[in-house]
């Protein structure tokens, strides 16, 4: 099986917060480790990070895993238990792996070393891994060997390259969508130009 098909298995394969684990070694982590109630404190996580645990990798990488809290956008969730990590413990190179189970929603970040603010992520859904989902996910894990602090500065770049892209493609979908209306109260015709329809498509089929 080539490493980008594995990467999509992984990442469709994840149910349960435990799941993520094999995401996890396949970016070179082991075992999992239980937070309880005073480590997860020390590292300022709230009652919206649930079930969380924590790996060892090469050097100061360290991951997170947990469930997010089901009644809160998981990405806030992911970003401010990322801002916590980096400012309870500066000293470590981090990356957070996280599910929100009543969306099927990963979340795969990369906080800021040192106390920064920025968060690199990705974020898929189970039910739809993206090709583009699955290339972020192999080429971290093709980039896993090496310094820590090569391999983490290397995991931000790609986790920030694919928000980019999704952005810049949420955003041309946006464009295409104000277009069609625009067209449509032109000619009269409810469903709109073709052209605008095929546009529409590509920007649907490139996120």
């Amino acid at each position: 099986m080539s490493l980008l098909r594995h990467a999509a298995t992984r990442l469709a394969q994840v149910r349960r917060p435990s799941d993520l684990d094999a995401v996890a070694a396949l970016l070179g982590f082991g075992a999992f480790d239980p937070l309880d109630a005073r480590a997860a404190s020390s590292l300022g996580l709230s009652d919206a990070v649930r079930r969380a645990a924590v790996a060892r990798g090469a050097g100061t990488l360290r991951v997170l895993r947990f469930a997010c809290d089901p009644h809160a956008p998981p990405r806030d969730t992911v970003a401010r238990a990322s801002a916590h990590l980096s400012t309870r413990s500066p000293e470590l190179l981090w990356l957070v792996l996280a599910l929100h189970e009543p969306t099927g929603t990963v979340v795969v970040a990369a906080p800021a070393p040192g106390g920064g603010t920025r968060v690199a992520a990705l974020t898929t859904e189970t039910a739809r891994v993206t090709d583009s989902d699955a290339e972020t996910l192999a080429a971290m894990a093709g980039a896993s060997q090496g310094v820590d602090v090569l391999v983490h500065q290397r995991w931000r770049e790609l986790l920030g390259r694919d928000a980019l892209t999704r952005r810049f493609y949420r955003e041309l979908e946006r464009a295409v969508g104000d277009l069609k209306v625009v067209a449509n109260r032109r000619s009269g015709d409810p469903q709109g130009p073709g052209d605008v329809e095929d546009a529409q498509g590509l920007a649907a089929h490139e996120r």
